[in-house]
């Protein structure tokens, strides 16, 4: 149990770090596909929960809007606001599922 917390606490700390850096609206957005320690860290993360659904899917996208970014087939801007509106979607899933099982445990 305190394993699986941690690595939603690592997945969550990943998934912010667009949002943190998309805080200043006025400061160019860094391009996160072109960062090597962060490429690690997705690839770690998905190493060690293969079985995760949503974080899959997350890695998926991102490797996903990295490429199209990279061959200009749309721009930065609209990666990460892709990004961002899925990471919110699994956040909103996962937080639905701990309802529900809280629900459960008091019915």
């Amino acid at each position: 149990m305190y394993f699986k917390t941690i690595r939603h606490g690592v997945l969550v700390l990943l998934c912010a770090l667009p949002m943190l850096a998309s805080a200043n609206p006025s400061a160019p957005n860094p391009n996160f596909c072109l960062d090597d320690a962060n490429q690690k860290q997705f690839a770690d993360l998905l190493a060690n929960n293969l079985s995760n659904t949503s974080i899959v899917r997350l890695v998926a996208l991102r490797q996903g809007l990295c490429e199209l970014v990279s061959h200009q087939q749309i721009p930065l801007a609209t990666a990460m606001d892709l990004w961002a509106h899925e990471r919110q979607n699994v956040m909103l899933e996962k937080t639905k599922r701990r309802l529900n099982r809280l629900k459960q445990k008091t019915d």
